[in-house]
This record gives C-alpha cells, sequence and structure tokens, in this order.
C-alpha cells in the first residue's frame, strides 16, 4: 500500500457491501499533482479509522437506500489550493459515486443518423408491416376457405305437396279451384297406348295447356310396360320389331305348356301362345309386354317421355314399373312366403324372376336424366309401393323420386306402439327418404291422418275431393317440417304415438296421436327424454279432441 495515496469504497474490512466507507491506498500519480507529507497522510488515516469504527446506533445508514441499490464511491485526495474553507489539512476530499451511465442525447444522436442504424430501423418498420399484412390476408384467406354449412337445398314443388289425381277431362276452373286449394300439382292418366304420343290425343294437349294457364303442374300417368302398338308387326317378324316383345318357345315341342311357371296375379300363366308366331309371348297382366332389353323400345319410349314433357308435363308416374325386367335366363320362380297360398297361385312364388331386377336402376335413370334435361325440378315417381330401394339405384344414387308407401294406417293399428312401428317400418324400407304418403286408413278420421302425413318427412298424395287445411300448409312451410329430424315415440304405456320434428335455430313440433278411446296424460320431457321444454304452444287439435281446458294459439 502507498502510504500516500487512499482510494474509498462502500465495503468493510470483510470485504462485504456496507454504507460504511474504507479507504484503499490508490496510485499517487492519480490525483496528486504534488507529494503528500507523511504526517498528512497518517492524519487522513487516522480520522478514516475512526470513521469505520463509530457505531451506528439506530441504523440510519441501513435505510438510506435498498440492499440491492447501495451504491459503491470512490473517493479522490488532492491538495488544496482554494480557499481555507475548503481546506482540510492540506487536502480536498471529492467523493464521486460510480454509477452507470448509459449514452448521452449526443453520443445516441451519432447512432441515430448513422446509415447503417437508419437502414436497419426502416427494414424492421417494413418487415412489422408486411407481416401485419400478411397476417391480416391469411386470416381473410382462412374465412373464405373454410368449410362452410350450407344450406339446405330448398324443396320443389312436388316435395312441398300435396298432391291429388284427377280425370285428363277436369276442366280449367276446376284446376284453377285446386290451385287455390293449396294443391301444388296433379296426376293425370295417359289414356292412349303407351308408345303412342302426345300429339296422338288433342284432350291430353288441352289439359296441360289449362293446367299451364292455372298454375298448377301436371305429372302424366303411364304404363310404360304393356303396348299393343306394334304386336302384330312383331308377330310377323318384321325386322324392326321381331324383339319388341319377349318372345319363347313353347316347352317341350307342344302349343299347351308354357315355357315356365310364371303367372298373373289372377294365378293363370303369364305366357300367351302366338299362332301366327308359333311362340308365347310374355302378358303378366294380360296384355303382351315390351322388351326394354332391345334398344329399339327403350329409345322409342324414351321420345314419348321428350314429347310429353315438351308440351308443358313437369313428370312423370310409372305404373308397374317394377315388373319391366325379367329375368333373362326366365328360369323358374322360388316358393316364396306363402302364407295360404296354394301352389298354382300367384302368391305362393317369391316373383323374384319378374320383379325388381337388378338392372332396372339403370333403365329409370336414363329416363329421370331426360326428365331432369328437360325441366328444372321435374320427377319421375312410381305408382306402387316398394319392398326395398335396392333394385332403383345406380351406385348409390336412386333412379326415381318420392318413392311410395300407402300402408301406414290401417284398420288394425290400434295402439301408439303399433302405429310407431308401422311408421319406422316404412322409414327404414324408404331409408329415411323423402317419400310420397298416401292413406289407406278406414279407421282414423281424415283430418287426422292429415295432420299425421302433412307434418311427417315427405309429401302427401290426397282425395280429388278432400278440403285440405290451410293452417297445416303453413305449417309444412316451417323449417322444422321441411329439413328438421324424425324421432318416433310410444308413450303413455304404448298407448300414444307421437313424434318430433325439430331443425337447428327454429321452433319444435311435436305431433300426437291417441287412436284409444281413452283419457291419457303425457309427460313428453320424461316419457320421450328429448330436450322438450316445460311450456308448450297448441296450435291444432283435430276436429273430434274434445278435451275442453285446452286453448289453441
Amino acid at each position: 500500500m502507498d502510504k500516500n495515496k487512499l482510494e474509498v469504497s462502500a465495503k468493510d474490512a470483510n470485504n462485504s457491501p456496507t454504507a460504511n466507507a474504507t479507504y484503499k491506498a490508490i496510485p499517487e500519480s492519480e490525483y496528486l499533482e504534488e507529494p503528500v507529507s507523511d504526517q498528512a497522510l497518517a492524519r487522513l488515516n487516522s480520522h478514516a479509522k475512526n470513521h469505520n469504527n463509530a457505531p451506528e446506533a439506530d441504523g440510519a445508514h441501513e435505510k438510506m437506500l435498498p440492499e440491492d441499490d447501495k451504491l459503491s464511491h470512490t473517493v479522490k485526495i488532492i491538495p488544496s489550493t482554494g480557499s481555507p474553507e475548503k481546506k482540510a489539512d492540506g487536502f480536498t476530499l471529492d467523493i464521486k459515486p460510480s454509477v452507470v451511465v448509459g449514452m448521452g442525447k449526443e453520443e445516441l444522436m451519432k447512432y441515430a443518423n448513422d446509415p447503417f442504424w437508419v437502414r436497419l430501423r426502416w427494414f424492421l418498420f417494413i418487415c412489422f408491416w408486411l407481416l401485419w399484412a400478411a397476417m391480416l390476408i391469411g386470416a381473410i384467406l382462412i374465412i373464405i376457405a373454410a368449410p362452410k354449412c350450407a344450406p339446405p337445398e330448398p324443396k320443389t314443388w312436388w316435395e312441398e305437396g300435396p298432391l291429388t289425381e284427377v280425370n285428363a277431362l277436369i276442366t280449367a276452373d276446376e284446376l284453377k279451384t285446386l290451385k287455390s286449394r293449396g294443391f301444388k300439382g296433379v296426376i293425370a292418366d295417359w289414356p292412349l297406348d303407351s308408345l303412342q304420343t302426345v300429339d296422338d290425343s288433342p284432350d291430353f294437349q288441352s289439359l296441360l295447356k289449362k293446367a299451364k294457364d292455372a298454375g298448377i303442374e301436371i305429372i302424366v300417368g303411364i304404363e310404360p310396360g304393356t303396348s299393343t302398338l306394334h304386336l302384330n308387326d312383331s308377330e310377323a317378324k318384321d325386322d324392326a320389331y321381331v324383339n319388341y316383345y319377349i318372345w319363347r318357345n313353347h316347352a317341350k315341342g307342344n302349343t299347351t305348356e308354357s315355357p315356365n311357371n310364371w303367372l298373373t296375379p289372377d294365378d293363370v300363366s303369364a305366357w300367351k301362345y302366338s299362332d301366327v308366331r308359333k311362340q308365347f309371348y310374355y302378358a303378366p297382366f294380360g296384355k303382351p309386354w315390351l322388351n326394354y332389353r332391345d334398344p329399339k323400345v327403350k329409345e322409342e319410349f324414351s321420345r314419348v317421355i321428350t314429347k310429353f314433357l315438351d308440351a308443358g308435363a313437369r313428370g312423370l308416374r310409372l305404373t308397374r314399373a317394377p315388373y319391366l325386367l325379367v329375368d333373362p335366363d326366365f328360369a323358374d320362380e322360388n316358393v316364396g312366403d306363402v302364407g295360404n297360398a296354394a301352389v298354382g297361385q300367384y302368391n305362393f312364388y317369391s316373383h323374384h324372376k319378374t320383379k325388381d331386377q337388378p338392372d332396372l336402376g339403370s333403365l329409370l335413370k336414363s329416363w329421370r336424366d331426360i326428365v331432369k334435361n328437360k325441366t328444372e325440378d321435374g320427377l319421375l315417381m312410381l305408382r306402387e309401393d316398394l319392398d326395398n330401394l335396392q333394385s332403383y339405384k345406380v351406385n348409390v344414387s336412386l333412379s326415381i323420386d318420392l318413392p311410395r308407401h300407402s300402408q301406414v294406417f290401417n284398420d288394425k293399428l290400434t295402439s301408439g306402439i303399433q302405429i310407431k312401428k308401422a311408421i319406422d317400418s316404412a322409414q327404414q324400407i324408404l331409408e329415411g327418404r323423402w317419400a310420397l304418403w298416401k292413406s289407406s286408413n278406414t279407421g282414423l278420421d281424415r283430418d287426422v291422418v292429415d295432420i299425421i302425413m302433412f307434418m311427417m318427412p315427405g309429401t302427401s298424395l290426397v282425395p280429388l275431393n278432400h278440403t285440405v287445411n290451410s293452417e297445416l300448409l303453413s305449417f309444412r312451410k316451417s323449417p322444422s317440417i321441411m329439413y328438421g329430424s324424425f324421432d318416433t315415440y310410444a308413450v303413455a304405456n304404448d298407448s300414444t304415438f307421437a313424434f318430433i320434428r325439430v331443425a337447428p335455430s327454429n321452433p319444435g313440433y311435436i305431433v300426437a296421436l291417441n287412436p284409444t278411446e281413452d283419457m291419457v296424460k303425457v309427460n313428453f320431457p320424461q316419457d320421450t327424454k328429448a330436450s322438450v321444454q316445460d311450456e308448450v304452444t297448441v296450435q291444432f287439435v283435430s276436429n273430434n279432441y274434445n278435451v275442453t281446458d285446452i286453448e289453441v294459439k
């Protein structure tokens, strides 16, 4: 230690931080311009020692700054050349805190205007806004590209319904009346041979014109399977018509035994013998049956369809379409679910060889395509109820519209559970598709049947002289009826049938039918386990509903 110089720092003798100052010798040349006497240094060291050893009773020096903020100090001792007030035995004590200070304004401005830092700041500024814009554009693209909940496809006029059947001679005023009563379309049967065109019937041409003027749609009912128009030419083996019908040689070389065991519903052979051609022709319903495996037959009927559509028809209803094609090998029918039928009766056989053939869907699709190409919202439908839909599909697409079911209600359905089973069975056969409901019921009032059919998913086919309730038609406009779910229940100990129709964000509907003569009470939230509110609004009741304390709103 140089005895002539001292440096003071805020550390104690044990080298630990403290508020008391200690002194450390530093080189003389750094602060002293003139030599210092040994006596002066001794006095300063004695003064510093006394200062370090002085007791701090109240610890005030510890309270000056927080522990983390204690400052270190540098003490410089320089000769005193000033006034006497500043002298201390010939020396001045100059204590400066050792605090780290950032750049000053002048130093900072040097970097602020430096070209490198200017370019760097502009680069970061531009990058920030480019990234911000990219994120904004990305968010917009995600919103645009994200899959949306597409709105349901609007229902066509024939899906809204109802429909009815009319005679081809109906008047224009009658058609206008049907339109005003809420009917969307009418079905009129073609009165001539199935291979004759609309040009051959002025009456039918007039009907199509009257329907157009009345603003109601016409569906032409026709039986494509049977025709006698070219039978004579086919019997004569005319080259153009030789295969127009289904011909088979007789069995065992005689004219009395039919080619196989195929029958008509009248329990007689489905084959008739031609003395001209010396062969049997197929006549499953008493008339010669067209061979739709011959492309010429298919093309001619396609022209018939096109003529109807060009004249103003909006759809076709085919009669006996399930029987249009037969087994190409002409194998015998197998025994079916015979019930009470005996051998030789129509119901004794399964009819798998003469009905619902695998390639039937392709044939019907070719005609449906013509309808769709000629009309924006036309339809191709069948007159018969279907046992299944498999034969009417091409891949997974159904080749017909409005598959029909007419056996939902009958006089044997006397309880809620029976009605539920009948409707569930129909829905299963129809695969939940939009169906055509026709009632053959004799056990329920007509208005009761209307309520059920109009609120179910499907179109109603009602009698011509039946008045359609306008309130029921207004309910059908609800998305819950047009697009909503359909859940059926048997409640109140299976005595009452009910179903619920509801679509998201729309009021739901509960329809309940008590086919018994007993009064029953139903707790719908409890009995259906469905999300039903405790309070509902009664909007419609049948004519014979006899509970007087229910107010219809």
